[in-house]
Formats: structure tokens, sequence, C-alpha cells
């Protein structure tokens, strides 16, 4: 049974949040931005709702299925907050665990149909087996960039986040991840989300593999 991590209440906070951030997507303050950031445009929305699955390939730790959430709201242009929680079931080794993400971003404009963004925060990770409970926490720095097609209904995230984490009782564990995923604009709030991630480490070695799709509520 995973348990239930005290800072749950805080994503739930920020989910309700959404609502009050599409609000805000919609009224003439999401026009304005800052003097300094004029380049800034409206071809992506900041204030979004994911729920996917992945498949994940962890190499010698066997397999597992991953069920997360991720909640974007936009603050104010061009500074947003972002929150994530997963749960994942290990079917080889029979571990649980679930994690959180919390970090504050920030986005402009290189191109017509290309964004660039960079986040700061802290995440969070508990592994369960039988009695046996690991947990670790530690910050991170993301950078990513999101482009879209010409027709303005396939969007396209590349992220890059770098983690510091501290096992309670365990050593350091410093690595990096590259993010994709593809997004199918359905409507102009519902989108299809394909998409995997990949972890690169000395040796060649691919520790970590995921694969997955999910939908977008866009507000």
């Amino acid at each position: 049974m995973i348990r239930s991590h005290p800072l749950r209440s805080l994503l739930t906070a920020i989910l309700l949040l959404a609502g009050i951030g599409g609000t805000a997507s919609a009224s003439p303050l999401q026009d304005e931005g800052w003097s300094w950031w004029p380049e800034d445009t409206n071809k992506f929305s900041y204030t979004y709702a994911q729920a996917r699955y992945d498949y994940l390939d962890l190499d010698t730790l066997g397999e597992a299925d991953s069920f997360s959430g991720r909640v974007l709201v936009n603050l104010y242009k061009p500074v947003y907050v972002r929150g994530e929680y997963g749960i994942a079931d290990n079917r080889d080794l029979d571990v649980e665990t679930s994690g959180y993400l919390l970090s504050l971003g920030m986005h402009g404009r290189l191109d017509d149909h290309i964004d660039f963004f960079v986040e700061g925060g802290f995440t969070s990770e508990e592994a369960e087996s039988g009695p046996v409970t690991v947990e670790a926490d530690g910050p991170i720095v993301s950078v990513g960039l999101r482009g879209l097609s010409p027709e303005e209904k396939v969007e396209g995230e590349l992220r890059y986040t770098y983690f510091w984490l501290e096992a309670d009782n365990g050593p350091n564990d410093d690595f990096g991840r590259f993010y994709f995923d593809v997004i199918w604009r359905a409507t102009d709030h519902i989108g299809l989300v394909v998409g995997g991630a990949w972890e690169i480490r000395s040796g060649a070695e691919i520790p970590y593999q995921a694969y997955g799709a999910g939908l977008r509520l866009t507000l």
C-alpha cells in the first residue's frame, strides 16, 4: 500500500487553482506581460491539466507501470507554476513508488511558433517494498522548448531535467533525464499526448526509459 504523502494536499490546492488560472488566461491581462518581455506570445497555454500512463523499462531493475498527473497554472505572464504527482508499480521486484514535483517556471518566445522555458523546483520520491520504505528528495532544474506546427494542430515539447536527490540513510544520486512529448490538439481545449523519457549515464547505459500516452485539458 502506498503511503499518502504529507504534501499531497498542496497538490490538490494547485489543482483547484487551475480553474482560477483558466479564468486569468482568458482575461486581457494574459495579453500584457512584462515590459521587458515584449516578444512573448499566446501560441502556447501555460495553464493546463494532464493525466497519462507510462510503461517504464528500468534495465536491471525490471519493468513498471506508471500513472501520473501534471498541472500548470499561469500566475502572471511569463511566470507559471508546475505540480506533478505519480505512482508506479514494479512488476518484477514488488516495489511501489510514489513521488511529487513542484517548480516555478518562466517562458518566452524564440520564434512565432517556438517557446523556451526554464524551471527550478523540488522533488520527493518514496519507494516501498513490504515493511521497508526509502525516501529521497532534493532540488531540480529544467530547460526546454515548445514548438508548434504551422497549422497549429500539433505541438512538441522537449525538456531536460537534472535531479539532485539525497536518500534517507543512503547515498546521493545526481542524474539528468530527457523528456519528449507530442501533443495533437484535437480541439482548442483537449489534446492527445504521446511521448517518452530517457536517462543516460556513464558507459552509454540507459537505466530508465519511459513510453506513454495521455490526455491534456488546456484552459
